[in-house]
């Protein structure tokens, strides 16, 4: 177990690829990587590019690695990672009894494990997670699992002074103390000059002092690589002092329609679809090369030339300066913009999209007329039950809150079924969480607005199994009387 912590900018991701590109030629490591962005949802964030690298190296070598050990519990796995199914000795199997969802999600993690069991098996294998910072608390559990590995190396990467504003980190951190930690600081005066030199050779700046430029950049490698490409554009002087003016006079020399995608792959706020970023910018498949533009100038990263493949920003400090020249109401216009651009773009097939849909909708909510809003909770429920499905407790809870705040004080009478839905989602999602506040009042709804005991009897089951989890089996045996008790009212038969 390795944590690699430090700055942003400082090179924690680069010294993890170095690594696992050694591990990978000479050792024969099967290494799987992912990465967590602030402002996604999806579920097991961090973990579905480790899966679904672990699908794909699977699909080319499945007898080798998995003939005769394929887990138990597939179906349970597949249900939580849908990627794997694609693996022909793994395949589609459905789950053949209804499981308490604590009971899937446990299954579904042991196979996960069993699996990456048999690859080590055969190969050393090395699990990446960068910007740890970021994750979730269904993330880390499932990591926490995997910590018993034999032949496994596990490394992350975070800032460690966010520990304290991230219940997972935190989590993550002291669960794996014995760890070894490489803290990374910015580079030596010479090993910074070093780094510029190589930067504005390969920019064909080398008439700039590298020495100069590392100082100015305070030894952080992603510093020195944006004063760097800017010097090998600027006309005459001394490099900047300024990342942010550096940033600003590269932004400035943008295009219009190059500015345009830039801001819109920075609001999106993760990986996006090719297509989705150029249609929410305004443009089309023709433009293609102003997305190839903004590559070649480090602005993003993109992977082929498919309307469905993904981009997204070369790192984060560009993103937070973009996001910062934006004005709020402009930040907004183009969150509502792509949640309508995917939603067109997916129609009715539920899928990961729907949660980039509500982080949207949630960054435009106060904007948005009643009836879009509506709209959204009816997403956020689809959102809700996909996470749920998946046993993404975490997220599922996320969705159905949300839901139930876009649906509106009048949901109830505008839309009962809906409103019964969210209510009995966000209930059921806040027991699983262990939310016991929230629970409570998921419950008291549903009593007061369900129809009858039998639109009730969720709440009352909650109610019981909430009890009977904390030992409070009083409290249990009275709830399931005054469920009882419901239920001789509604069927007590009525007197001529």
């Amino acid at each position: 177990m390795v944590h690699v912590t430090g700055p942003s900018g400082i090179g924690k991701t680069a010294l993890v690829r170095q690594f696992t590109r050694r591990a990978r030629a000479e050792h024969g490591a099967w290494v799987l990587r992912g990465r967590c962005h602030e402002r996604e949802r999806i579920p097991y964030k961090g973990l579905d590019g480790v899966v679904e690298q672990l699908a794909a190296q699977l699909r080319g070598g499945a007898d080798e690695v998995v003939h005769g050990r394929v887990p138990r519990w597939s179906a349970e796995l597949v249900q939580l990672f849908p990627i794997l199914a694609t693996v022909p000795a793994i395949g589609a199997r459905p789950v053949t009894q209804k499981l308490e969802p604590r009971e899937l999600r446990r299954r579904g993690w042991l196979a996960l494990a069993e699996l990456l069991a048999a690859v080590t098996r055969h190969h050393p294998l090395v699990v990446c997670v960068d910007d740890l910072q970021w994750s979730d608390r269904d993330t880390v559990e499932v990591l926490r699992s995997l910590l018993t590995l034999p032949g496994a190396l596990i490394a992350t990467t975070f800032r460690a002074d966010d520990a304290a504003a991230s219940d997972a980190l935190g989590t993550w951190i002291a669960a794996t103390a014995d760890a070894t930690t490489l803290d990374l600081g910015p580079l030596s005066a010479d090993d910074a000059a070093a780094l510029a030199g190589a930067a504005l050779a390969s920019h064909g700046a080398s008439t700039t002092d590298p020495g100069a430029l590392g100082a100015e950049a305070m030894g952080i490698p992603f510093f020195i690589e944006q004063l760097a490409h800017h010097q090998a554009r600027a006309a005459t002087g001394a490099p900047r002092t300024s990342l942010d003016d550096v940033l600003a006079a590269r932004v400035g020399d943008l295009d219009a329609r190059a500015a345009a995608l830039l801001r819109a792959v920075a609001v999106a706020g993760g990986p996006v679809e090719q297509a989705v970023a150029l249609e929410a910018a305004g443009l089309d498949g023709t433009d293609l090369p102003v997305l190839w533009q903004l590559r070649a100038a480090s602005f993003l990263r993109a992977a082929g030339v498919a309307s469905g493949d993904l981009v997204e920003l070369h790192h984060d400090r560009l993103r937070d300066f973009v996001l910062g020249g934006l004005r709020p109401e402009a930040r907004v216009a183009l969150h509502r913009t792509l949640a309508a651009v995917t939603v067109a773009r997916h129609g009715d097939a539920d899928g990961p999209w729907l949660f980039d849909v509500v982080r949207h909708v949630e960054a435009a909510a106060a904007s948005l007329p009643p009836a879009e809003r509506h709209a959204a909770a009816d997403l956020a429920l689809r959102a809700g039950r996909h996470a749920r499905a998946g046993a993404a407790f975490t997220l599922a809870s996320a969705c159905f809150e949300n839901g139930l705040t876009w649906a509106g004080d009048d949901a109830w009478e505008r839309d009962h079924a809906a409103a019964l839905a969210l209510a009995t989602g966000a209930a059921e999602a806040a027991y699983l969480t262990g939310s016991a506040e929230l629970l409570a009042g998921h419950i008291a709804t549903i009593r007061a607005c369900g129809a009858d005991v039998l639109e009730q009897l969720p709440a009352w089951e909650l109610e019981i199994d909430a009890a009977a989890g904390r030992g409070d089996f009083g409290g249990a045996i009275a709830s399931a009387r005054g469920a009882a008790a419901r239920g001789r009212d509604r069927w007590r038969p009525t007197t001529p």
